[in-house]
């Protein structure tokens, strides 16, 4: 993987941290979503173009204790769906498929939007199988910036 395509996606993902409001939902007491609301202004395709492209699939390494795990993690792009289709925004899917069972097939669902000089990111451990529930999550936090900005 190409490092200033790393750089970059991290840098922008730490940016986001500034000036910025999180909070976390719990759905049916089993789904979480985490959802971060920053000042900071993002190039959306940049991140996706990121993730997506020389980046797409990168090998992972987590040392605990006396263990070392090896796994790759390829992210892909969702199709927008047509209620966030006006947006500056995007939808990746990340899978980790590592040698370790206990992270395998574990998929993550990650939303990006630019709106009136905000980027909100939306993150969802559930997986595609929730995809429509993360599209009514995203939608809904979208609809909440644009009526107070």
């Amino acid at each position: 993987m190409p490092p200033h395509h790393l750089a970059w996606s991290g840098n922008a993902r730490v940016g986001l941290i500034k000036d910025s409001s999180a909070n976390v939902a719990l759905l049916n007491g089993e789904r979480g979503y985490v959802v971060l609301v920053s000042e900071t202004d993002m190039d959306v395709p940049r991140v996706a173009d990121a993730h997506t492209g020389s980046c797409s699939a990168y090998t992972l390494t987590s040392t605990s204790n006396d263990h070392t795990h090896r796994g790759t993690v390829q992210t892909e792009r969702l199709d927008l769906p047509p209620e966030l289709g006006s947006d500056d925004a995007v939808i990746l899917s990340e899978v980790t498929d590592p040698d370790n069972p206990d992270w395998s097939n574990d998929e993550v669902l990650l939303g990006y939007a630019a709106l009136n000089g905000y980027t909100v990111m939306v993150l969802g451990y559930q997986g595609r199988e929730f995809e429509a529930e993360f599209v009514e999550v995203m939608t809904g936090v979208l609809e909440k910036v644009r009526r107070l900005t």
